[in-house]
């Protein structure tokens, strides 16, 4: 069954490099390369580049450089996912949707904000990415102007 399988659907995939002599890291810098090719595609056709709804040229340059930014981020996480043996059964969007329940509340008065229970799944990922468990993160004090949407 699998030998028919294989004669019928399976193909082959050759990667052909005269940098990379290691098969493993040449198919996953083609997968990388892949991905951000196919981002900067999705990104083209969703935001349909005729009709960013942007009043100058500027704001639109600086759409564009956000749009390259998140997929920086984006391309990153899946490699460290990809990498991290603990991680690399989870997806992305799971990362992300459990890395968005850890909050840090600075009251008057008290030095150290409080900050939610890491989970073993925020732990694995701050390891992963080498960030400390309770690292400081600036929080602005209370007089000091907030940065909003409309900055």
């Amino acid at each position: 069954m699998i030998r028919e399988y294989r004669n019928r659907r399976a193909g082959f995939l050759v990667l052909i490099s005269n940098h990379e002599n290691d098969p493993v890291k040449a198919l996953e810098i083609y997968r990388c390369k892949e991905t951000a090719e196919l981002s900067f595609d999705d990104m083209k056709n969703n935001q349909d580049f005729n009709r960013l709804r942007v009043a100058t040229e500027q704001a639109m340059d600086g759409r564009a450089f956000i749009q390259f930014v998140a997929l920086c981020i984006s391309l990153e996480l899946k490699h460290v996912i990809y990498s991290n043996d603990d991680l690399k059964n989870r997806t992305e969007r799971e990362i992300i949707d459990e890395m968005k329940l850890l909050r840090a509340t600075k009251i008057e008065g008290r030095h150290n904000p409080i900050r939610t229970e890491l989970t073993k799944l925020h732990k694995l990922v701050l390891k992963a990415f080498l960030i400390p468990e309770y690292a400081d993160i600036e929080m602005p004090a209370a007089d000091e102007p907030q940065i909003g949407p409309d900055d």
